[in-house]
């Protein structure tokens, strides 16, 4: 495709493209993408935060209430509906939950691996010839790595 971009001016795009076997439409799909790419902020720009965001006060401020004693051991959910009940609003749950994911106050509650409990299964007695003979037996499955 970057032999599109050093293409003579009296060259159209469709001639060129045809020359090559490519589409006009992977053309322009390259093109998009390299000016986005140009168009990129550096790592050093700052970008302005959204105007509907939390400014450091009003975290701290949320931060403060979720850790606090009388509601250290609920969920953002419960605090959320217990302030709303109070008639306060400082921000939503899924933004309790960032707040608290950005300063490592929330953790996974379930295990991490799964119970290994011996589950229970039938087994045959054995092959038989007739229906009569062949019976089931309740038994149960080793729990694997146990």
């Amino acid at each position: 495709m970057t032999m599109l971009a050093d293409r003579p001016k009296e060259l159209s795009v469709l001639d060129c493209c045809e020359a090559l076997g490519t589409s006009r439409a992977t053309h322009y799909r390259f093109e998009a993408v390299k000016d986005v790419v140009e168009a990129a902020p550096d790592s050093a720009q700052v970008l302005k935060p959204h105007f509907r965001a939390l400014s450091e006060p009003e975290r701290a401020e949320v931060l403060n209430i979720l850790t606090s004693e009388r509601f250290c051991d609920d969920a953002p959910r419960e605090v959320y509906a217990t302030l709303l009940d109070e008639d306060q609003y400082h921000c939503s749950i899924s933004t309790m939950y960032r707040i608290l994911g950005a300063n490592s106050a929330v953790k996974e509650r379930r295990s991490l691996r799964p119970l290994r409990v011996a589950t229970p299964c039938l087994y045959r007695t054995g092959i038989a010839c007739h229906k009569a003979q062949r019976g089931l037996v309740l038994g149960y499955h080793q729990a694997q790595g146990a």
